[in-house]
């Protein structure tokens, strides 16, 4: 599903326009943002859990030369029970 798909489909299912639908999506965007941000951690109800993590400083094997990778935050998500039997 693509973005317009999106605000489609929550505009319909939430009986607003597709550019209030589109100021929703951003301010969730905004929310995950900063809470990974500031807290390291977000939990949505009947989605699922992200959470940042540390990754270390680690060599990489690209096309025959060694490559640093520096160390880095990163983003997890672990989905809920209810996301994963969905698409199993």
């Amino acid at each position: 599903m693509r973005k317009v798909e999106m605000l489609k489909s929550l505009a319909a299912a939430g009986g607003i326009t597709q550019k209030q639908a589109a100021a929703v999506l951003e301010t969730i965007g905004v929310i995950l943002r900063v809470e990974l941000k500031t807290n390291g951690r977000l939990v949505v109800p009947g989605f699922g859990v992200f959470k940042t993590v540390a990754r270390k400083e680690r060599m990489m094997s690209l096309h025959g030369k060694k490559t640093v990778v520096p160390a880095h935050n990163s983003v997890k998500y672990k989905p809920e029970v209810a996301v994963k039997e969905a698409v199993n």
